[in-house]
């Protein structure tokens, strides 16, 4: 990663999922949060042209949009303030905190849409 100034973040806590948009001239600004229990969850992410639009769900029959269609151009480099391409990844964290705690991913999968 060059940099973290300019992404969106989905994350899971408990009971809940967050997505949040990060840019350099506005900062981190919650979009969405949604009370979510279910123990699995499934993040699908589909770009069209300048938009973004992100989906939950616990199986990939189950997918539900998650916030209105966002701005795929905080990724572009005018706004990222230079940049070398978007990318798309997971990670856990427990905020600084020591933990026990695990988190487990099934799968990823990143493809084209043709």
């Amino acid at each position: 990663m060059q940099n973290d100034s300019s992404h969106y973040r989905i994350e899971k806590t408990k009971g809940k999922v967050l997505l949040y948009k990060m840019t350099k001239k506005e900062g981190e600004q919650m979009i969405v949060a949604a009370n979510y229990t279910a123990k699995e969850l499934i993040i699908r992410s589909v770009a069209n042209g300048l938009t973004i639009q992100f989906y939950i769900g616990e199986t990939e029959k189950l997918m539900k949009t998650f916030g209105a269609p966002q701005d795929a151009t905080v990724f572009s480099q005018n706004k990222a303030g230079g940049f070398i391409g978007p990318y798309v990844g997971m990670y856990s964290s427990s905020n600084g905190k020591a933990s026990t705690a695990k988190a487990f991913f099934d799968w990823f999968e990143y493809r084209a849409i043709k």
